[in-house]
């Protein structure tokens, strides 16, 4: 305000000797104990070859009077100009010194965020001097002690609601009526500084606080008017530096300076937080430990907040990090452990359980028990046919190694694609998906295991393919729906696997891709949640043995985007035909399954049509596909 004023708009501020001189002598006219110059002198005004060399006198001469009371700021790397400092030299006081004691160091050192928080009374110089800051100085002239701790700035109000007034205001008072300013600086420290928004703007610990509302606080008297300046920040966070130098000095008189804990007492709170972080993380899952170690940093910040109040700062984040460097290494320490018990159980079990079953095993807190669910599932049973015709060619050992080769395939295969190997029956497998994890993708992972499984099978049967031994045939049957899974058994021994008719469906699909030639059948709830994958032809409709009602049989031919026109039609073919044979016309019925059977398009269309026109021709009822 002071420098947009018509006083003072057109004189540059080195200029403004004469009035800095006229202020010094109506403060300390007004009772004032100190006044401190929150402005680098680097520059004199008769240094300007225009400039009457006599310009500062009246400055230089106030600076000399009361050079025990003044305080000229400097910088650490921008000294005072030598008039003002010649001025300030005391020969007694300052023989041998390189600035006056009149002259302070006004450096404000932020912490590693960029916060104004700590003050220090003492800087120390390269050479490994002391040099005394401004706000020291300016308060040992008021009688405070001699203390060069650092100590912490903790404001409860903001910094900018220190009485301030407008430098312009404080001049037309001294010229006015200089008595009427006792009251306002009588036995005060004051400082004289900028407050412009370009300059000297420091972020401070009060930018949380907010201001209170007040009453006017002008100061009125005959001839004088002190307007209370308000707040000069624009939302920046920002304060004029020259109101930390003025809170620091306000907390050197008065005593109240906030200082670190001791040591030992931030050693105990480290050690509590360390053994409370420990503690959480071994005895809650991490989840659940991360957040009730966050939710003691919280406290220990609040509690550190309030002990402020009594003089004292409990750092947080030494305490913060151990605890939650107490918590990361709890955690490893009982991952190993968990770990530890997790193989040794897979050792004992990985040969005769799925993965997921050893690892629920690993992981139960509780004892296993029977009992189960009903749960959505798709089944598949795999067969490899030809079994016994084989084993009459070679010796057991044989057989179980050549047959273990074709099993280690398609366990492979099955875990590959989420499924889970319930057991082996013989030369079959049985493998669910949806339990005892649940999968979202269960049908179609199960469709693409046994392709993948078909694949499997001819590329072994390419590489053993012997004199005794021309391979294995794949018979796959699927089929989704309800089923009970869970533990069943007896009380000392159990298995997990699926009950159900979906399971006895899937087993008599598999024995029916005998029949119709076909290495993959699926039933119609498969086949309804892949239609828009896969395209699929409806082999025929029968009531299977233990089933009352007739289920409808179908065989995947390929993924949709690579269906082959030829496909497609034989796919219609076949349908049409099936039609015909439902409303009575076998004749027609077997002349397109015929067409079908001798064409090269699809083998298993082919051979399921071959099957259906003999059926045709006897006009026989298929009651089981078991007995075919």
């Amino acid at each position: 305000n002071s420098l947009a004023s018509e006083r003072f708009k057109a004189i540059p501020r080195v200029f403004l000797g004469p009035s800095y001189a006229k202020v010094l002598h109506g403060l300390f006219g007004a009772g004032a104990k100190a006044v401190g110059f929150d402005l680098t002198f680097s520059y004199a005004a008769n240094r300007f070859p225009p400039i009457d060399r006599d310009y500062d006198k009246p400055f230089l001469s106030a600076l000399a009077t009361y050079k025990d009371r003044v305080v000229i700021a400097r910088m650490t790397q921008t000294g005072v100009a030598e008039p003002f400092a010649g001025a300030l030299f005391d020969p007694v006081r300052d023989a041998g010194k390189d600035d006056p004691a009149a002259v302070a160091y006004a450096d404000l050192i932020a912490s590693e965020d960029g916060i104004h928080r700590w003050i220090y009374p003492t800087l120390m110089a390269d050479d490994g001097s002391k040099l005394t800051t401004l706000a020291a100085r300016l308060a040992k002239i008021a009688g405070a002690a001699n203390d060069s701790a650092p100590f912490m700035l903790a404001p409860t109000v903001p910094l900018e609601s220190l009485p301030t007034y407008s430098l312009v205001d404080v001049l037309a008072c001294i010229e006015s009526n200089p008595a009427a300013l006792r009251p306002v600086f009588a036995g005060k420290v004051v400082l004289i500084g900028s407050n412009l928004f370009e300059e000297d703007r420091k972020r401070a610990p009060d930018r949380f606080l907010h201001w209170q509302s007040r009453n006017n606080g002008d100061y009125v008297a005959d001839g004088c008017r002190l307007t209370v300046q308000g707040s000069t920040d624009l939302d920046r966070g920002t304060v004029p530096g020259v109101h930390v130098h003025a809170a620091a000095v306000n907390d050197l008189l008065s005593g109240h300076r906030v200082v670190p804990v001791s040591a030992s007492g931030q050693s105990l709170a480290a050690a509590l937080l360390t053994a409370a972080g420990a503690v959480i993380a071994l005895s809650l899952p991490p989840v659940v430990a991360l957040v009730g170690v966050l939710g003691l940093i919280a406290l220990l910040f609040v509690a550190s907040t309030a002990v402020l109040g009594t003089g004292y700062w409990l750092p947080v984040v030494p305490p913060a990090v151990s605890a939650i460097l107490a918590m990361l290494g709890s955690q490893i320490g009982r991952f190993f452990v968990v770990e530890r018990r997790r193989r040794r159980v897979e050792r004992a079990f990985g040969h005769y359980l799925a993965p997921v079953i050893v690892d629920q095993l690993a992981s139960a807190d509780d004892e296993l028990h029977l009992g189960g669910e009903t749960r959505d599932v798709t089944v598949m049973f795999a067969d490899l046919s030809n079994f016994t015709a084989v084993s009459e060619f070679m010796s057991p050992t044989e057989l179980m190694g050549i047959t273990n080769q074709y099993f280690d395939a398609i366990v492979k295969t099955v875990d590959k694609m989420e499924g889970y190997v319930d057991k082996f029956i013989g030369d079959a497998v049985m493998v669910l998906w949806g339990a005892p994890v649940k999968t979202p993708n269960r049908t179609i992972n199960a469709i693409r295991c046994a392709i993948a499984i078909q694949e499997q099978v001819a590329e072994l049967n390419a590489r053993t393919n012997t004199r005794s031994f021309r391979g294995f045939e794949i018979k796959i049957g699927i089929s989704s729906g309800p089923a009970i899974v869970g533990n069943v058994g007896a009380s000392r021994r159990f298995n997990y696997t699926a009950l159900g008719a979906t399971v006895n469906l899937a087993a008599r699909l598999e024995n029916a891709c005998g029949a119709f030639g076909c290495g993959i059948v699926v039933d119609e709830a498969t086949m309804t949640t892949l239609a828009d994958q896969y395209l699929f032809c409806e082999l025929d409709s029968h009531r299977m043995k233990g089933m009352s009602t007739p289920i409808a049989i179908y065989n995947p031919i390929a993924q949709l985007e690579r269906v082959t026109e030829g496909q497609r039609l034989a796919v219609e073919r076949y349908e049409d035909a099936l039609t015909l044979y439902r409303d009575g016309k076998p004749t027609q019925a077997i002349a397109l399954w015929s067409a079908i059977a001798s064409s090269d398009g699809d083998k298993c269309l082919a051979r399921a049509a071959r099957f259906m026109a003999r059926r045709a021709e006897t006009r026989g009822e298929l009651h089981s596909i078991d007995d075919e």
